[in-house]
């Protein structure tokens, strides 16, 4: 399985996939509207990866920059009608955090307006997560935290436990984070 790739972006094909080298090999990742705007060709990007493996052999990849928008993904494949496809539907035109806000405000009437989720979808996911998942915005110094790391010899699993063991609320100085994890 793969769990996340860094590499350069190669290609943007369509509107939500792009392919990614990473080595010498190329990826095809689907990536949210809302986060294929933020991506340039040429330029290196970390994505954390959902590995979907079908039983006739297909494989699709998902791409997110953020941890906790893997495992919203990961936590909407859970609800019963969901696939990987209608979850990533809904992630096409919506950063994961409205589409969270919808599902604790239990807010069916908007959650229906969202590409790919009915009525009958809405109540599933609102059953399904309500109160069971939250994100939280990360501190934009953790992500300069992974490619600092990265281009020190650690790798992403590395800066990311790292990353775990730190207090959110707390204003941090690179410097400092960069010393705090090497000494670790």
């Amino acid at each position: 399985m793969i769990d996340y790739i860094i590499g350069e972006v190669f290609r943007k094909n369509g509107l939500s996939t792009t392919v990614l080298v990473n080595g010498s090999i190329g990826y095809e990742i689907f990536i949210p509207l809302c986060y294929f705007s933020k991506i340039k060709i040429g330029e290196k990007i970390n994505l954390e990866i959902v590995h979907i493996q079908k039983e006739d052999g297909r494989e699709t990849l998902y791409g997110f920059f953020e941890y906790d928008s893997k495992v919203f993904f990961n936590s909407l494949l859970t609800v019963d009608g969901i696939g990987d496809k209608k979850a990533f539907s809904i992630f096409i035109n919506h950063e994961p955090q409205e589409i969270l806000t919808m599902v604790q405000n239990k807010d069916i009437v908007n959650l229906k307006k969202v590409k790919g989720v009915g009525p009958k979808t809405a109540e599933k996911i609102i059953e399904t997560l309500a109160g069971k998942i939250e994100i939280t915005q990360e501190n934009p110094v953790f992500n300069d935290l992974r490619e600092a790391l990265q281009g020190l010899g650690r790798t992403l699993k590395e800066a990311n436990k790292f990353i775990e063991t730190l207090d959110t609320s707390k204003d941090y100085k690179i410097q400092d984070l960069i010393q705090m994890a090497l000494t670790a």
